[in-house]
């Protein structure tokens, strides 16, 4: 629902500013994702790994020691990285010869780092196991977006008036998510939180800060894989080719919304498989949901194929049909990733997660050493075909690494 809504806004919006002034407002938001990410410490994670012994133990100290301490880690590493997208913003522009509005709209836009982090809400949501209230939350911010799109698609609003929605909805959206997690945790119980002495913490949670700090690591090479090519490629296409690519990505996002749930579930079975040694059916899921996978990206090919113009001319107009193609490479590579999608949870299942890592971050390497040539030659095909190279080397690489381990546990 919330790909299905952020869709149609993206569409209103698009249609009303054109491809040049869309394209700025991708990269605004792409802009302020980065720098956001780049000084985020993803503490839902830690909410959640250390939570959970903190629940188990009863101890509601520790849990408040926990909470506490990742709010005022989200605090700190949100401030931090709203400076630093205000003091960017000018040179970046400069660098790209940009208008310099862009500049003004990415200092308009940076507050939603500092809030615009779910962290620790979501993993306290997650902790109690309220996925329901959290999913409604979640609906908050593309619900806003779309009435606001609506209503400046009926306005003619301007591209300030647009990154103002934008803003809006984020701010709105968290602030929404924050007030559930509270209600749901308890208001007196949360503020308990808050109050909570840091005395002893330290000695608590040995490894906390090691672990946060890896986990931003591996949560910062993944969003490069996935946002990069908006920013990168900007150095060599103009705003209008970077609405280009931003568009093509959209309907091709289909695939790893597919895969997602999907490969939350093989993570569950292969966890049970690996823990009763069944090598045998382990080996068989491995086979024959790549199968399923490969199937359903070949079928979502060939569908776009088929009607994916209809769709981009009815949805955002004839301007952006020229993202027919980019949009067919995206696809290829996400039918990649989709042929590889039981590796990874296989690989965590098996209690390897720093094998996955540094494949992902050998791929991603690979991706970035790729992305400025390929947008210099030949535009966003080019930064989309950097993509397809990315999963061929992270499919190739894991299968091995899943192939060895299958045969030694043969």
């Amino acid at each position: 629902m919330n790909a299905v809504l952020n869709l149609a806004a993206a569409a209103f919006i698009a249609r009303t500013l054109g491809a040049k002034e869309y394209g700025i407002l991708v990269f605004v938001q792409a802009f302020a994702l980065i720098i956001g990410q780049l000084l985020s410490f993803n503490t839902w994670q830690a909410v959640i790994t250390f939570g959970s012994r903190s629940l188990e133990a009863n101890d509601e100290t520790a849990l408040g020691q926990i909470i506490k301490i990742s709010v005022l880690l989200d605090l700190i590493g949100g401030i931090a990285a709203c400076c630093l997208a205000v003091l960017l913003a000018n040179p970046i522009i400069g660098i790209l010869g940009w208008p310099e509005t862009t500049g003004e709209l990415l200092r308009l836009y940076s507050p939603v780092i500092i809030f615009g982090s779910s962290s620790v809400a979501a993993g306290c949501l997650r902790l109690f196991n309220r996925f329901g209230l959290l999913a409604a939350a979640g609906m908050a911010t593309p619900v806003i977006r779309l009435a606001g799109a609506l209503i400046g698609y009926n306005q003619a609003f301007s591209l300030y008036e647009f990154t103002c929605v934008n803003l809006i909805a984020v701010l709105v959206g968290q602030f929404v998510l924050l007030l559930t997690a509270t209600s749901a945790t308890g208001w007196k119980r949360a503020s308990g939180f808050m109050r909570q002495s840091m005395t002893g913490a330290r000695a608590q949670f040995p490894g906390l800060l090691s672990y946060v700090a890896v986990t931003n690591l591996h949560t910062t090479v993944k969003l490069l894989t996935r946002e990069a090519d908006q920013m990168l490629a900007a150095i060599f296409i103009n705003p209008a080719a970077l609405a280009l690519l931003k568009v093509a990505r959209q309907f091709a996002q289909v695939l790893p919304m597919i895969a997602d749930p999907l490969y939350q579930t093989l993570f569950t079975e292969f966890s049970h498989l690996h823990a009763s040694n069944k090598n045998n059916e382990f080996s068989t899921l491995i086979r024959r949901s790549s199968l399923v996978g490969l199937s359903i990206g070949l079928s979502s090919m060939i569908l776009f194929w088929l009607f994916g113009q209809s769709a981009i001319l009815f949805t955002f107009g004839a301007e952006f049909t020229a993202a027919m193609p980019c949009s067919m490479i995206f696809m290829l590579a996400f039918t990649v990733s989709l042929a590889g999608l039981p590796l990874q949870p296989a690989m965590l299942a098996r209690g390897k997660p720093e094998i996955s890592f540094k494949i992902n971050l050998i791929s991603t390497i690979i991706y970035l050493i790729l992305l400025l040539p390929l947008s210099q030659r030949y535009g966003i095909t080019g930064a989309a075909s950097a993509y397809v190279v990315y999963y061929v080397a992270w499919t190739a690489l894991m299968h091995n690494r899943v192939r060895a381990a299958d045969n030694k546990n043969e």
